[in-house]
């Protein structure tokens, strides 16, 4: 695990390489420069998708452990995964979390809710995978109630009983 963040450059250029019109931007000054994109100390940023015009699709929020969010994203992702059957992925999983230094948190903007075939939707893997393998971490997938490795692979999946489902 990184103490400090995962650069920025490293989950454009994973975007960049699968084909996607991305970009990273700092508040509404436009594209990162150099600089901020190979910094590891950043707090937030935007993805733009520049096709067929710039528009912002994903917000990065980077949390530090001692911060109260990141506290409460790694507890609730333990409870997620300590709710689970699988012995094997639930120790990788509490492992993880518990020496996690960083949280990322990935927060679909407008352009993506209220368009449901946005091309960024098929960028939103290659997005967690960049970030995972750039900070040395997995995936919480809340949404699909699962955690996965670097590499995309499923460490735990679905739900453990209808009463987690219902959460």
């Amino acid at each position: 695990m990184q103490e400090i963040g995962a650069p920025l450059r490293s989950v454009l250029d994973t975007m960049r390489n699968a084909g996607f019109p991305a970009a990273i931007s700092y508040g509404v000054t436009g594209e990162a420069d150099e600089l901020l994109l190979d910094s590891t100390d950043w707090d937030s940023a935007f993805v733009r998708w520049l096709e067929p015009e710039w528009h912002d699709v994903y917000l990065l929020t980077r949390y530090r452990r001692g911060e109260e969010e990141a506290k409460d994203l790694i507890e609730e992702a333990l409870q997620s995964a300590q709710n689970r059957i699988e012995n094997a992925g639930k120790l990788i999983v509490s492992d993880t979390l518990r020496k996690s230094l960083n949280v990322y948190e990935v927060q679909l903007l407008p352009a993506m809710l209220f368009e449901e075939d946005h091309p960024a939707w098929n960028a939103l893997d290659i997005l967690l995978i960049g970030l995972a393998v750039a900070a040395e971490g997995i995936i919480y997938a809340e949404d699909e109630h699962g955690f996965f490795d670097s590499d995309g692979e499923a460490l735990l999946e679905g739900y453990y009983d209808e009463e987690e489902k219902e959460r």
